[in-house]
């Protein structure tokens, strides 16, 4: 069997992270090499943690001074064992379905050129009972996300992207929209995870967001259409804070039009641009009586960046073409 790291980050999670150790620990791939970054947790995590890997070996635990969720999975990541060909992120508080490593890690051996695999998500609240919206929001945020691709306004991206279930995720997709709820949905190859950087800091709470578009630019991820987790939602949820979310992303975007990548995905990332900062106007002016917050200019900047990096004279452009 190959080995799969489960890297799991822990911030004062004492009410969930016993279940959601014991969700990985039921796994029918039993291959596993957990390791726990308890990132400055002030609870019991750390105590409860410790309990459980007396009992399996294959738990780890690490602690750090607290240094966020990207910065706690990247530490977790640089403690996964040389033979570790796969890595999956796990959310202190979400749960694994049964089963759900080996159907993630059979697509991935069925599609060897996919840097990554990734199913959809049931909801659970903070009990852990299913929420009565989870179907709905499985549609949404699965394959509704992806047919919105399909379904596009914007020619290049319907060209892009073919979103019927037996497709893959694609770089266009995720350009277009997060089609992804959590991160623990998804199992990356090893490799192409390190290639890409890992997870960068600076735009969380849209690091996963970031990475998943890095890595989609080595290949499209296989989509399974069926629940590989259950999403707990709850008042701590950093996904709640609207405006720090809103933030975040368009620190995403800042960062979006600067990378390297080919002339065709330059594309895709110009027209995005361009229809972002059209969307802004739209937005204020329809809603800016209704407390609508204003991106019409930082959308106007990135717009501005994505022109100027793809200008002819621009040599950053030369260099990635040349590359």
């Amino acid at each position: 069997m190959k080995l799969i790291s489960i890297i799991i980050p822990v911030h004062n999670s004492e009410q969930y992270v016993f279940k959601t150790l014991e969700s990985v620990l039921m796994q029918s791939h039993k291959d596993l090499e957990i390791i726990v970054i308890d990132d400055g947790s002030t609870d019991r995590s750390s105590e409860l943690i410790a309990s459980v890997a007396e009992r399996d070996s294959r738990i780890r635990l690490y602690s750090q001074p607290n240094a966020g969720i990207a910065g706690a999975r990247n530490a977790g990541f640089a403690h996964i064992s040389e033979n570790a060909e796969f890595v999956l992120f796990l959310d202190h508080d979400d749960l694994l379905l049964p089963n759900a490593v080996s159907a993630l890690l059979s697509e991935l051996e069925l599609h060897p050129d996919a840097p990554a695999a990734h199913g959809t998500v049931e909801i659970i609240d903070e009990s852990g009972r299913l929420a009565p919206e989870s179907a709905i929001f499985q549609a949404k945020r699965g394959l509704q996300r992806r047919r919105l691709v399909e379904n596009s306004k914007l020619p290049e991206f319907r060209h892009a992207c073919k979103c019927d279930p037996s497709e893959p995720t694609s770089f266009a997709a995720f350009l277009y929209a997060n089609c992804i709820t959590s991160v623990g949905q998804v199992l990356f190859r090893r490799k192409k995870f390190e290639e890409s950087g890992g997870f960068d800091p600076d735009v969380a709470p849209n690091d996963d967001l970031d990475l998943y578009l890095r890595v989609s630019l080595f290949g499209a991820f296989v989509y399974i259409d069926r629940p590989t987790l259950q999403w707990r939602m709850h008042h701590g949820n950093t996904s709640n804070d609207q405006h720090q979310m809103r933030q975040a992303y368009l620190k995403y975007w800042s960062k979006v039009v600067s990378i390297s990548m080919p002339s065709e995905k330059r594309r895709l990332v110009r027209q995005m641009a361009l229809y972002r900062f059209m969307t802004s106007v739209y937005d204020l002016i329809h809603e800016r009586r209704h407390g609508y917050e204003n991106n019409v200019w930082p959308y106007f900047r990135i717009l501005l960046t994505a022109i100027i990096h793809d200008a002819p004279w621009s040599i950053r452009r030369k260099t990635a073409e040349s590359g």
